[in-house]
């Protein structure tokens, strides 16, 4: 089970969602499992700005969230917060809405995979120099009464968590230069990590790629992808499992009304 109260203040907007989660999971061999995810909130959207794009405009108000969602995984990685080797791959369909629960009607499909590789290490087993790939496809659409995906649920991109180099949720379609988030979404994330100073210490090279789209059925989808390369360093504290990352990214696709951010701070993962 899982409760939480989120606040976002965005610079035409500020979201707060407060609600809570029910999730069982059943494991079926060494490496399948089975999730179903019961999720129900309350997202609140004020403080929209007089010229904030017409959808944001729609969105604002206490909108109930209801959905089920079934997750299908396979899990193979050594280690769920630092992999060296091994793969995951997780299905997801949610659905949300008439007529099976009240609020927006809405259902997403997504795609998630990792595949982490040694390339070397030493006679110990603990100084390995990995590289790790990693891609996210995901599309949400509505359905029955509900004629727009609310703001708050759209795909944005851009960040320590899917491009560096670009600001926080900066990726995605414009209207008057705000960016109000997509129904598709793509990522890539190829890096390379080797010891620095044992395993608290680790370096890093990476590139991203990615775009999101109003519709997967646009019809020239590389014209909005958006890349970058970068270095930075994974710190592994022996009190958290997870790793802090910090990277200083450079854009190799934007354009020149994108919001870059070349350093970034990361607690875990890419993807």
């Amino acid at each position: 089970g899982n409760l939480f109260l989120r606040t976002r203040d965005y610079f035409d907007y500020v979201v707060q969602e407060q609600g809570g989660t029910l999730t069982l999971s059943r494991r079926f061999g060494e490496f399948w499992r089975l999730v179903f995810t019961l999720a129900a909130s309350e997202v609140e959207v004020s403080s929209v700005a007089l010229d904030a794009p017409q959808i944001i405009r729609d969105s604002e108000g206490v909108t109930a969230v209801y959905s089920i969602a079934p997750f299908l995984v396979w899990d193979t990685r050594d280690d769920p917060f630092s992999p060296s080797t091994g793969q995951l791959n997780q299905v997801t369909y949610q659905y949300g809405g008439n007529p099976i629960f009240p609020g927006v009607d809405f259902w997403r499909l997504s795609e998630d995979y990792q595949r982490f590789w040694t390339l070397k290490q030493n006679e110990d087993e603990e100084r390995k120099h990995i590289v790790s790939f990693g891609a996210t496809a995901g599309m949400i659409e509505s359905h029955s009464q509900t004629g727009e995906v609310p703001i708050f649920l759209k795909y944005f991109a851009g960040g320590a968590s899917s491009i560096r180099g670009f600001d926080f949720n900066a990726v995605g379609p414009k209207q008057n230069g705000t960016v109000i988030g997509g129904n598709f979404l793509f990522l890539t994330n190829l890096e390379y990590t080797c010891p620095l100073y044992e395993e608290i210490l680790r370096g890093a090279v990476f590139i991203d790629r990615g775009t999101v789209e109003s519709s997967i059925r646009d019809s020239d989808l590389t014209d909005a992808f958006r890349s970058s390369y970068g270095f930075g360093l994974r710190i592994r504290l022996p009190i958290a499992p997870t790793p802090v990352s910090l990277d200083v990214a450079f854009p190799l696709e934007s354009e020149d009304d994108d919001d870059l951010r070349v350093f970034t701070l990361n607690f875990g993962g890419v993807f």
